[in-house]
């Protein structure tokens, strides 16, 4: 993936410690976990814009987890079944063909009661200066990617932004007196998701609370 399609991603998912950006709404807050949906007159106007004629939804959560990034980013990855302890939207996934040491293609399905589509996703993934992971899932054609049974393909663009988080500055760690505390190493987390003429994404806001691991 080029850089500018990192920005592009980036600049989609455009987020703050506080807020979901100018595109965003928030949907809920629960236990330190934002759900933000897109801005439907935003979402309309780009559907507008856009070549294709297809509908699309698209949500965001925001999230800080008491673990260090690359720890989280590893987790994120993984496709094995131990995802689901985790992650309710996911059935089973695999990756279907390794491009280089920063980029696949997986195969993505979804639990049934979230989408009867599956995914063939390009993925790829990049670690910046200020060590940040950043996650990138795009739909792609692939012919090794096959279809699940009962299943239509969908068309999916999203994917993480596991930034680091120090709480040094708003506890005025380093001054006289102070104590560094155990969570000043941890890291925000954004997953953004978008995807094209699908109902799912409300329910997955409903329940995102619990889509994200707190530790």
């Amino acid at each position: 993936m080029e850089a500018h399609d990192f920005r592009t991603f980036k600049s989609f998912a455009a987020t703050s410690q506080l807020n979901g950006g100018d595109h965003w709404r928030l949907s809920c807050f629960e236990n330190g976990l934002r759900i933000f949906e897109e801005d439907p007159n935003v979402a309309a106007e780009s559907q507008q814009l856009s070549s294709s004629k297809c509908s699309s939804s698209s949500c965001k959560g925001i999230s800080l987890i008491f673990s260090r990034p690359e720890l989280v980013f590893k987790l994120v990855m993984d496709l094995e079944s131990t995802r689901r302890q985790w992650d309710l939207t996911f059935d089973h996934g695999y990756v279907v063909e390794s491009i280089d040491e920063h980029t696949d293609v997986i195969h993505l399905s979804l639990r049934k009661q979230c989408s009867t589509q599956d995914f063939c996703l390009s993925r790829c993934w990049n670690r910046d200066p200020d060590g940040s992971y950043v996650i990138v899932y795009s739909s792609v054609e692939h012919p090794m990617c096959q279809r699940t049974r009962g299943m239509s393909r969908g068309v999916m663009f999203g994917g993480w932004i596991i930034s680091p988080f120090s709480s040094a500055s708003a506890l005025n760690v380093g001054k006289p007196g102070s104590r560094t505390p155990e969570w000043s190493s941890a890291c925000l987390v954004t997953k953004v998701v978008k995807l094209q003429h699908n109902l799912w994404l409300q329910g997955v806001c409903r329940s995102g609370r619990k889509s994200l691991p707190q530790r």
